[in-house]
């Protein structure tokens, strides 16, 4: 490959679900002006290329990549090649449930989630095409990372065909809290307040011609508010922070509510995290 300056780093499998991950990472590909490095964690023989090769080819695969073989566990091997070529961006798929052992020991996907110096796109096995872009929902707080995020989504829309995206907040725990002693007068007045604090913050970022909606949801459970409202609107990619980045063992028996999110999604989850190479 020619240029590694800008990559998406993808794990590629054989299996029915790898056709839906190569899209999704050429479609990021194309919009992020990106090449795509698809990496299969197997035994490297001539019979293994040729099958990568030939599922490439059979979904016409047009942007620019090349597939390596790497050794190892896929957690490791993935992370350690989006750290090498200092990935922009690392796809990958997820399951919808985990059992119970996965969850005490932390599936692929969460490891990855958790551990990743960039930012993640998990691809359940119930997707199987590259998301439209025609219904983005985003989750934001009003902090520096949220600016940054921003600024990475303003990249992605700016070679898509989009008219609008939304961009949502859970209420939070004390407003929430706050919400339960107050008359409905004076919570219509936290709410349009909150609301409007919102949108001072968003004022600063330029989207152009694209229209920003805001939603102010009740928390009910951090992120799960947002999976529900994904699913009513039938967004085709929710956009999220990434957790921090350390797993403890605390986190084995009480998930993080970004990963309680991961066992929801209804779409393509885009977790954001600020690259850190």
């Amino acid at each position: 490959m020619s240029n590694r300056s800008n990559v998406i780093l993808a794990g590629l499998a054989l299996s029915p679900h790898a056709p839906s991950i190569a899209l999704t990472a050429c479609r990021f590909a194309d919009c992020l002006n990106a090449s795509v490095i698809f990496v299969h964690v197997g035994e490297d023989t001539t019979e293994t290329k040729e099958k990568l090769q030939s599922l490439l080819a059979s979904i016409n695969i047009t942007c620019t990549h090349e597939v390596l073989i790497r050794s190892g566990s896929p957690e490791d091997a993935l992370l350690h090649a989006a750290t090498e070529f200092r990935a922009k961006l690392l796809v990958t798929g997820a399951l919808e449930q985990e059992s119970v052992f996965q969850k005490l020991v932390g599936s692929v996907a969460r490891k990855i989630v958790r551990r990743a110096m960039c930012s993640v796109l998990l691809v359940p096995v119930h997707v199987t095409s590259a998301p439209k872009f025609r219904n983005v929902v985003v989750s934001i707080r009003m902090d520096n990372e949220t600016a940054m995020m921003l600024a990475f989504l303003k990249e992605l829309f700016s070679e898509v065909d989009m008219t609008r995206f939304t961009l949502v907040e859970d209420s939070g725990f004390m407003s929430r809290f706050a919400a339960r002693y107050v008359s409905h007068q004076e919570r219509e007045t936290l709410n349009f307040e909150h609301r409007q604090a919102l949108i001072d913050y968003l004022s600063v970022f330029d989207f152009g011609d694209i229209e920003i909606r805001v939603e102010v949801l009740d928390e009910i459970g951090e992120g799960l508010a947002l999976v529900d409202y994904a699913r009513k609107t039938n967004a085709d990619l929710v956009v999220f922070p990434a957790p921090a980045r350390a797993l403890t063992l605390w986190d084995r028996f009480l998930t993080h509510p970004t990963e309680t999110v991961m066992g929801r999604i209804p779409c393509g989850i885009l977790f954001f995290r600020p690259q850190s190479y």
